[in-house]
């Protein structure tokens, strides 16, 4: 028997299984969910705001421009540059597009 002054006993999932969890509810690992927020999310702040990248980066928690904008080409296919200039910002992801293989692996 317990004592009466012990806290009750609690269930605390691993990192392993609160990862499965995670995935079998969103379809996605926990780090791609957060990559694709942080992306979808750097799009829009380029959209409306006049911030530069490496602000946004740094809002958004990313350690460096180019790891940000790495991501973000590798998920819209575009440089942010170019995809500045041309303001086409509002496209789709072409996560559910066929994709042609790639050479190079983002």
């Amino acid at each position: 028997m317990a004592a009466p002054h012990a806290a009750p006993r609690r269930h605390h999932p691993s990192i392993a299984q609160a990862s499965s969890v995670f995935r079998d509810a969103c379809k996605m690992t926990p780090l791609a969910y957060l990559t694709k927020f942080r992306i979808i999310e750097m799009a829009r702040l380029l959209r409306e705001t006049d911030l530069t990248i490496a602000v946004i980066t740094r809002r958004l928690g990313w350690n460096s421009p180019e790891s940000s904008v790495t991501a973000f080409a590798c998920h819209y296919g575009v440089t942010v540059r170019l995809s500045s200039q041309r303001s086409i910002i509002r496209f789709r992801s072409r996560a559910g597009r066929r994709r042609r293989p790639r050479r190079e692996k983002c």
